[in-house]
């Protein structure tokens, strides 16, 4: 039976606007990233993938500039699974427009705009609704107005301009060239740019197209120790709080990193940092099966229900299977591409190298994209992409997860075929004797 009926930790997902009363651990950036946005017309956001940027924007960025009297344009995006018979411009400023637009405007009409005509189409009634001073199917060739308040634009995921539609690659000037011809002709568009990390090398070579060359960026450090467990008090404060050096044992356990001793022997130290979607997934199944009764979260819960380990087994496995199913992929190609390839036979994290032929490890890359953010990471070293898991937290649960599955869904000669494999495909490790016509 669960504390309350909502669980106020919201899990592996972003945070919405309105759960901004639930977002701990982040006041410095999201004080600092205000004061620069409110300064300068154009900010590069970025973090490493999973940080938290996209909850950040929504819980803490969007509401402030709300209460500063910025018009706040719906978050767009680049990247869209849009297909067409008719011509589109440019599919990046397409799919941003599809974003913006507020009243199902035909797609045939956004096909034709710049980013220029259709903001200066926008304007805003008595209620604060967005709907259109002229229609849209008339496209224009100079802005309609310029309004008189300050509005802010803001594209979330903003790598997707480089990593979705390969075949648009020439666009991509097109669309820095609009965006800065907008930002030239409205002198009260405020403009942020969230991007991932490992992305910021693909937008170097399109920054002097924009309006100071992109100079003013704010990069968001990796959760610490010390937010972590901001993040985990927080949201439970009202309700029922942790024992004393209960969360403290929980933040510690989740920023286990695995490190080589001296002798080459594994060990596990704390580390500096906590992953957010590992804290969110633990805290929200310790919430989901504590008992009414109490009025503290104590050692006791955290160790028959809240386990760290058995909490990330469940989300891993979880989450296979979902994207197994969504990408029409074997459960078993994932997870030996994990348990091969990202873990080593010593069980350690391993590197994959992003290959040109549109597999890497022997696992297709859009079925590793839909594992990024909270398993897999992606980060280019000297001019290539390489994946790792996000954090060593989670060798043991992978590891342990995928043994149990293999047992439970791989006959005793399949398991003897992925050994003699795994043996170098050894003679002695061949079914031989009883156990030959057995097999067969």
């Amino acid at each position: 039976m669960k504390v309350t009926e909502k669980n106020p930790y919201v899990g592996p997902r972003t945070f919405l606007r309105e759960e901004g009363h639930l977002f701990f651990g982040r006041d410095r950036e999201s004080s600092d990233l205000i004061a620069l946005v409110i300064s300068e017309q154009l900010v590069l956001f970025y973090a490493q993938s999973g940080a938290g940027k996209s909850s950040l924007v929504n819980t803490r960025l969007i509401p402030n500039l709300e209460s500063k009297g910025y018009e706040v344009l719906p978050v767009g995006r680049t990247s869209g699974d849009w297909k067409s018979e008719f011509e589109i411009d440019n599919i990046y400023i397409f799919n941003l427009l599809q974003n913006l637009d507020q009243h199902e405007t035909d797609p045939s009409t956004l096909a034709r705009l710049s980013l220029t005509d259709f903001l200066g189409n926008l304007n805003k009634d008595e209620m604060g609704h967005f709907y259109d001073d002229s229609p849209l199917p008339e496209v224009h060739t100079e802005s309609a107005y310029r309004p008189s308040w300050r509005r802010a634009l803001i594209i979330d995921q903003f790598e997707e301009l480089f990593s979705t539609h390969p075949e648009a690659w020439e666009k991509r000037d097109d669309f820095f060239h609009q965006l800065a011809q907008t930002m030239q002709e409205d002198p009260y568009l405020w403009v942020v740019l969230v991007m991932r990390e490992d992305y910021i090398a693909s937008l170097d070579p399109y920054a002097h197209l924009l309006p100071g060359g992109l100079r003013v960026r704010y990069y968001m450090q990796r959760l610490g120790r010390e937010a972590a467990l901001k993040a985990v008090k927080g949201p439970v404060q009202e309700f029922r709080s942790y024992a004393d050096g209960v969360a403290e044992k929980l933040v510690e356990d989740l920023s286990i990193i695995k490190v080589q001793n001296a002798d080459g022997k594994p060990d596990f130290q704390s580390g500096q940092y906590v992953e957010p979607v590992q804290l969110q997934v633990v805290c929200y199944e310790l919430w989901e099966n504590l008992t009414p009764e109490g009025t503290h979260i104590t050692e006791k819960d955290l160790q028959e229900i809240g386990d760290v380990n058995q909490s990330l087994s469940k989300y891993y496995e979880g989450r296979v299977k979902a994207v197994a199913t969504a990408k029409n992929v074997k459960e078993r190609q994932i997870r030996e591409w994990f348990g091969k390839k990202l873990i080593t036979a010593g069980g350690i994290r391993n590197l994959v190298l992003q290959e040109p032929n549109g597999k890497s490890g022997g696992l297709d890359d859009n079925v590793i994209q839909a594992l990024q953010s909270d398993l897999v990471r992606a980060e280019k070293r000297g001019g290539t992409t390489w994946y790792e898991l996000t954090h060593d937290r989670l060798l043991e649960p992978i590891i342990a997860n995928n043994e149990n599955w293999f047992n439970e869904n791989l006959s005793p000669l399949q398991r003897q075929a992925a050994l003699w494999k795994d043996q170098g495909q050894k003679e002695r490790w061949l079914l031989s004797g009883r156990a030959f016509p057995e097999g067969e």
